[in-house]
């Protein structure tokens, strides 16, 4: 087993807390949208989500790469 050092709680910790936090937010956004605006503009000015990823792990790619 491996011995849990200071460096791993911490990294432990901060997994958790960055998880939290992109759940509020997550959360306060898709409130926000259902409260405000509605669902309704979901139907009209839906955008591909997949796409959008798919770009940006590619950009984070080739940035990791040349840098």
């Amino acid at each position: 087993m491996i011995p849990l050092t200071l460096g791993h709680a911490l990294a432990i910790a901060a997994t958790v807390v960055h998880g939290a936090g992109y759940l509020i937010v997550t959360a306060a956004a898709a409130w926000a949208v259902f409260t405000k605006i509605g669902v309704g503009i979901l139907r009209r000015a839906w955008f591909n989500l997949d796409l959008i990823w798919a770009i940006a792990l590619i950009g984070t790619g080739i940035l990791t790469v040349a840098g």
